[in-house]
């Protein structure tokens, strides 16, 4: 990993943990960068790990179950010098409320941990089950279903897409913690974050089998909620067309 390929002079978008930096050499490649603020080194070590584990466990599941997802290569680590301090801290703009980041996220000297990825396809929407994603989701569906610009092909793949994840989560439940995927607009779905089937070891100590069990229903109660809104937006969508040309 060369950091000067990083590129910071437009736009990166941001998560709550995570910068998406596009590559000045690749139109194709990006880097995600995940900030260390507050940890100890043996967290850090901890984290690298757990990053490492993910990337393992998306190849695997990429052979396994034929799943798509962005990660390239094995994750990095490094420190932040004065010349990256400026470039990765100029345009960072919170994807959630949309907002330019006022504090510095990449401090110099801070440790960053560094995932090359492919870049996420416009337009695509993120399903997840917790309730903010749910609220973001019922925001956008009707908009992202208006750039669906073949339907009924849209609608027999996402139908596969669904059919195949629900087959996945079934075996690999660890994806149920924090659940979130990407799907663009012609129906393929996108796996992201696989590092939460790691951090969720933590989880499991605070709750117990029952609570673990009435999540995962309660997420698979959620997709289906999910799955029939984007069926129903683009039937309304698609009797407004006719309606629109008598």
């Amino acid at each position: 990993f060369n950091s000067d390929d990083l590129a910071g002079s437009k736009q990166v978008p941001c998560g709550w943990h995570k910068c998406f930096f596009r590559s000045k050499s690749n139109r194709q490649v990006g880097y995600l960068v995940a900030r260390s603020t507050g940890m100890s080194s043996s967290e850090k070590r901890k984290r690298l790990k757990s990053l490492d584990s993910a990337y393992n466990l998306a190849k695997y599941l990429e052979q396994e179950y034929n799943i798509r997802h962005f990660l390239i290569a094995p994750p990095t680590s490094l420190t932040v010098d004065k010349s990256l301090e400026s470039r990765m801290n100029s345009n960072l703009k919170s994807e959630t409320n949309r907002r330019n980041f006022k504090q510095q996220r990449f401090p110099k000297g801070s440790v960053v941990f560094v995932e090359k990825v492919k870049p996420a396809p416009r337009h695509a929407l993120l399903v997840g089950c917790k309730e903010s994603k749910r609220n973001l989701f019922h925001k956008v569906v009707n908009k992202f279903v208006s750039r669906v610009k073949e339907k009924e092909a849209f609608t027999r793949q996402f139908t596969k897409s669904f059919v195949e994840l629900r087959e996945v989560l079934l075996h690999e439940p660890c994806l149920l913690y924090d659940f979130q995927v990407l799907i663009d607009t012609k129906g393929t779905l996108y796996h992201l974050d696989f590092d939460r089937c790691f951090s969720m070891k933590s989880a499991k100590k605070k709750d117990g089998p029952s609570t673990k069990k009435l999540s995962q229903n309660s997420c698979f109660k959620s997709l289906n909620m999910i799955e029939q809104q984007v069926y129903d937006a683009i039937d309304k969508q698609q009797v407004d067309a006719k309606h629109t040309l008598v």
